[in-house]
């Protein structure tokens, strides 16, 4: 605070110059007397006067001259206490103040003005004295510490109670004292630690604010890195100040961050995956694949995109397609493409990425990996390639079309470029019976005459001279291809190679060949395709050989039809050609021959007539199955008799027939009919049913009705009047008023809860489920998302391949969401959360499991979890409304499956529910098991087990 001397000097100098303007108005009043007395002294007649009136002019004089002597003493009192007061302030003693003088004073005026410019200082001062007291508080009370050292003396200013504690001493001892002897640094000494500070010291001298981290020894002899802060205080320029702040917690991040970005970079390198990531536009702006085992993809280049790159094309779809997926700023996994290299290997990878977005929310691009799956990948094209082969071998397809699918299969499965061809012996020469590449080029125009096999008859007619593989790597210069340069050239063929295919005797049949338009040798991959293709088409060849045996099991069959209990009627556009001894006693003929010839129209009821004849042309001009349809059939006696029949084409003689299958089923339509007039009893009792159940639904909706608006006002109303007791009254009640308040709050909200609970309970209960095909691996990860979004911890969440289901979406994510939002609330306090999701295959159900290391529950409570507000765990350590798990088993149970739940205290809990095995999504295999074909299908699908952290 300035001194209050200063303020004062200017009242001190009024104060002199009134004293001295009063002596000379004294002096100036008193010399008019005076002169006058001169002059009458001067004159003769007032001379006499004068000496007759000496005495009492004389005591004039003295009595005037008192009363000057008597002002001025006075005046000069005043001014004396003026000037002792001015000096009190000078020493800061602002309470002083001037008192009213006795009898009045001679300059009241000044004493007013000079108590007011008092009192004005004294309210400065306590104003200066608290802002002090506050800016000391701050820095004293302050988490960092704060220290201010004279950069001339080097000895500290002033300290806080943060820094004496950070150097080991008290501030009082501190201050004073030169920062070298007090501060220390690991590894350095005093004259270091002196060179070091004054650098700094110099650099924030010059004006800049110094920031950095450096590491000290504390009081306590204890290692610590603090962030250090350093600026110049106002004034004469010398002081400094510095702020340290414990920097031990960014350190541990910090290093705990190398440490994540090292595992990662090892994990990379160890897998064979590559990250990389993409700007707005979807350019490559780091493809991170020094650790890819396999060859560079050429799709991932710094500053392009993928679609931008040649030799690189998806598969499945399109670019339009992905660029919308990308433009549209979705996630995307499984993205398969080739990639053409530039030694004409076909490699195939699987790329999955997420978008990214800033912290306001800004699309900044793409960020991902990629995997090497070309094994994989091929291995699956040839199993498609082997399953549809046999379902076409199933269909009856000719050799012809078997061996074109095989020979497409394999070329899509190369790892190299090429085009295949089956040749077959027949005659002693190899002839071709399938080269889907060819098309009609002269291939088979120039092998018409076929290949007849040698020592040096090109790759096929070699492979099969020599019973064993031939490969040639150039067949401008190989001498085997001397004899057949021609068909090369003029198929463009520059490499090729030949497996011979043995039939059971071990000796050739035929031979698989692989043809390209670049030279070299094939890789190991591509041979060994080729060999299996080999193994398979031999099986194939040795299929069609046995059609002879085929005649033989054709008089089998004849025989069995003979005794069927069936009908079986052979028929050429409805003339009956032959029928069983079955069909006669169906139609009630004593022999079977006497149906021969006869018209198979004529014998249908008049209803039945018109599907018979769609259902035989069907079979005859498509060549297509058809299942049992019920019909009426005249029977010999007039009567109509009730059958089923089912038609399908046999080739006999290269004609195409139908072979009819005829079932009495008689009885069964009496049992349908008996059973027809059970239902319409039961119809009756089902309308007294639903009549009690729509009484039961209206009552339902009403106590809906009641909690939704009845309930909902008077919990509204208390929350409303809490919230306003709270706002206008918060600062007159007590703590305790203030926390029943609260109390009321937290109360209605909970009522809130369950009422909603409640409602969405009862909705449930009504509502129809709406079936439909349902991608349950998707579903659960967009759950998965959606829940993590409400969790600050983040889970460790494995989700395993789940098969498709049939139901109804919306509940069924309830469920899912209901089970998973329980795993993260529940694993929120466990050390390593981890969070599971399977799916098994039992009998005739699917179990859908979500597992948990949480907190648990006593298993010995299990069956009071799926009631209604049933709770094991108290909202103190864990919220929730008890609805959760009682929706879950209502939305089960709807789907005709069950809901269970097992755990332990401590070790985590599992929730399983089960869906029949009808509600899978099957594969395309008829008649499989629903529930064998549902774990078929997920073990397939193990390559796409998903982890979500």
């Amino acid at each position: 605070m300035p001194p209050t001397g200063e303020a004062s000097k200017p009242e001190l100098g009024r104060l002199r110059k009134l004293v001295a303007r009063f002596a000379l108005l004294v002096v100036l009043s008193a010399l008019p007397f005076a002169v006058m007395v001169g002059v009458l002294a001067g004159l003769s007649g007032a001379a006499e006067a004068l000496e007759r009136q000496w005495p009492m002019i004389a005591a004039a004089f003295g009595l005037a001259a008192g009363g000057v002597a008597l002002l001025f003493r006075n005046l000069r009192a005043r001014v004396a206490e003026l000037h002792q007061a001015a000096l009190a302030l000078t020493q800061g003693q602002v309470a002083h103040r001037l008192p009213d003088a006795p009898g009045g004073s001679a300059v009241p005026g000044l004493r007013d003005q000079f108590n007011r410019m008092a009192e004005r200082l004294e309210a400065q001062g306590r104003q200066l004295e608290t802002a002090l007291a506050r800016a000391r508080s701050l820095i004293d009370d302050a988490p960092e510490a704060i220290m201010v050292a004279d950069y001339a003396t080097g000895c500290f200013v002033d300290v806080n109670e943060a820094a004496a504690r950070l150097l080991g001493s008290d501030r009082a001892s501190l201050i004073g004292r030169s920062v070298f002897d007090v501060v220390r640094m690991p590894g350095l000494d005093a004259a270091a630690i002196r060179e070091r500070v004054t650098a700094i010291a110099r650099r924030v001298l010059g004006g800049e604010n110094v920031v950095m981290i450096v590491r000290i020894v504390t009081g306590e002899g204890r290692e610590m890195p603090v962030e250090s802060r350093w600026m110049r205080l106002p004034g004469d320029g010398r002081l400094l100040r510095a702020s340290l702040i414990d920097a031990s917690d960014r350190e541990t991040a910090e290093a705990s961050m190398r440490e994540s970005e090292q595992r990662f970079r090892q994990l990379t390198r160890l897998s064979s995956d590559w990250y990389w990531e993409q700007d707005a536009e979807f350019r490559f702006v780091r493809t991170d694949t020094d650790a890819y085992r396999g060859d560079k993809p050429l799709g991932e280049s710094v500053g392009m995109t993928r679609w931008e790159r040649p030799g690189t094309r998806p598969v499945g779809i399109t670019w339009e397609q992905h660029r919308r997926d990308l433009e549209a700023h979705r996630p995307f996994a499984h993205l398969i493409l080739e990639l053409t290299l530039p030694d004409r290997r076909r490699s195939y990878v699987a790329v999955r990425g997420e978008p990214v977005f800033d912290a306001h929310g800004v699309f900044c691009g793409y960020r991902g990996v990629g995997a090497d799956i070309s094994q994989r990948y091929r291995a699956d094209l040839l199993r498609a390639g082997e399953r549809h082969v046999y379902e076409k071998l199933a269909a009856g397809a000719t050799l012809e079309q078997l061996m074109d699918a095989l020979c497409e299969s394999i070329e899509g499965a190369l790892t190299m470029p090429g085009r295949a061809s089956l040749l077959m012996l027949d005659g002693g020469v190899l002839r071709v019976v399938s080269a889907p590449s060819m098309g009609t080029s002269a291939y088979r125009e120039m092998l018409a005459a076929g290949v007849a096999p040698g020592p040096e008859a090109g790759a096929c007619g070699t492979a099969v001279h020599r019973n064993q593989p031939v490969v040639c790597t150039d067949l401008e210069s190989d001498p085997l291809w001397a004899a057949y340069r021609d068909v090369a050239r003029a198929c463009g063929f520059a490499s090729a190679w030949s497996t011979p295919i043995s039939g059971e005797s071990g000796m050739p049949i035929a031979t698989f060949a692989v043809y390209r338009d670049f030279k070299g040798r094939p890789v190991e991959e591509d041979i060994e395709i080729t060999r299996s293709a080999a193994a398979l088409a031999g099986v194939l060849i040795e299929r069609f050989r046995a059609a002879s045996a085929q005649r033989e099991l054709d008089s089998r069959y004849r025989s069995l039809v003979e005794l069927a209990e069936d009908g079986v009627v052979l028929h050429q556009q409805g003339t009956i050609e032959y029928a069983n001894p079955g069909m006669a006693r169906i139609l009630r003929l004593s022999d079977p021959a006497s149906l021969a010839g006869t018209d198979l129209f004529e014998r249908l009821a008049p209803a039945s007539l018109e599907l018979m004849r769609r259902r035989l042309r069907r079979v005859l001009e498509k060549g297509e199955p058809v299942g049992y349809v019920e019909l009426r059939m005249r029977a010999d006696d007039g009567e109509y008799v009730d059958v089923e029949a089912a038609s399908g084409p046999v080739e006999i003689g290269g004609r195409r027939m139908a072979q009819t299958y005829v079932r009495d089923i008689g009885e069964r339509k009496w049992a349908e009919r008996e059973m027809q007039r059970l239902n319409n009893a039961l119809e009756l009792k089902v309308a007294e049913r639903t009549a009690e159940l729509s009484a039961a639904n209206a009552e339902l909706e009403s106590f809906s009705y009641t909690v939704a608006h009845d309930l909902r006002a008077p919990v509204r109303a208390i929350d409303g009047f809490a919230r306003l007791l709270r706002h206008e009254a918060a600062e007159h009640l007590p703590s305790s008023a203030q926390r029943d308040v609260e109390q009321i709050l937290a109360s209605t909200a909970r009522m809130a809860e369950l009422i909603d609970g409640l409602l969405a309970f009862s909705r449930l209960s009504r509502g129809v489920p709406s079936y439909g095909r349902i991608a349950m691996m998707a579903l659960v990860q967009g759950v998965i998302a959606d829940v993590a979004a409400q969790y600050a911890h983040r889970p460790e969440v494995v989700v395993e391949p789940l098969p498709d289901v049939f139901g109804d979406a919306g509940m069924l994510r309830q469920v899912w969401f209901n089970l998973i939002a329980n795993a993260f609330k529940f694993t929120a306090r466990a050390a390593a959360p981890l969070i599971r999701v399977t799916a098994t295959a039992a009998a005739g159900e699917v179990v859908f499991a979500v597992s948990d290391n949480g907190a648990g529950f006593d298993q010995t409570y299990a069956g009071k979890l799926f009631g209604i507000f049933q709770r094991l765990h108290g909202r103190a350590e864990f919220e929730g409304t008890g609805i959760g798990l009682a929706i879950v088993k209502r939305v089960v149970e709807r789907h005709h499956g069950w809901v269970r739940a097992t755990g332990a205290p401590g070790q985590g809990a599992v929730f399983s529910f089960a869906l029949p095995a009808t509600s899978v999504v099957l594969g395309e295999a008829s008649g499989t098991d629903p529930a064998a074909q549902a774990g078929a299908d997920m073990a397939h699908g193990a390559a796409g087990t998903t982890r979500v952290e």
